[in-house]
């Protein structure tokens, strides 16, 4: 509050100050135009290089940080020429194979471990190839409650009503497996082809 309080000197006040203190006469008027101008004009900026430098180089960082890709792309995966289901076959417990004779069908079933085979029928469906319409269905106990050692094969003779028309099928064999704990129900599908 002090500084506020404080009374400004006048124009006649600061030239008769600036008068006793310098030997030579000073115009006043002259003297507030030369600090009026200085007051007016605009600073000049500088170039200043270390704010280019470390601009440029902040840019550079940028560029080079999205620029930069550090993790590899993944390997392509490994393309076997052998058909899905003989690459899928050494999981599964069973594999197969099926095949037309006599008008009857057959299914050879290939134990990978040992199996015993549940008490239930097994049910055997055929399948269109391409359009994966069930054209058959039957069943069958004749592998109920059997026991298969790892690399025993089993045969299913089945006469069921085959498709007429000739081309490419799917048989889907389901059968039920007590080798374990909980009985677990298990499907097997092969292909046929009907000349």
């Amino acid at each position: 509050m002090a500084k506020h309080d404080r009374v400004l000197p006048s124009d006649e006040q600061i030239s008769s100050a600036l008068m006793s203190y310098t030997e030579r006469s000073v115009n006043v008027e002259h003297m507030w135009k030369n600090i009026e101008e200085k007051l007016d004009e605009k600073p000049r900026r500088r170039w200043q290089p270390w704010l280019t430098l470390g601009t440029a180089a902040a840019v550079i960082f940028m560029i080079v940080l999205l620029n930069w890709n550090p993790i590899s792309p993944p390997p392509e995966p490994f393309l076997s020429e052998e058909p899905q289901i003989m690459r899928f076959a050494a999981f599964e417990p069973l594999s197969g194979a099926a095949e037309v004779v006599g008008g009857e069908l057959r299914i050879a079933l290939t134990a990978h471990q040992d199996l015993e085979l549940g008490s239930g029928p097994a049910v055997v469906e055929i399948y269109e190839q391409d359009t994966l319409n069930m054209v058959a269905s039957a069943a069958t106990e004749e592998l109920s409650d059997t026991r298969l050692l790892a690399g025993e094969t089993a045969e299913i003779h089945l006469e069921i009503a085959l498709p007429e028309k000739a081309g490419s099928y799917q048989v889907r064999l389901e059968l039920e497996l007590d080798s374990t704990e909980v009985p677990e129900e298990v499907s097997v599908i092969v292909p046929l082809i009907i000349e």
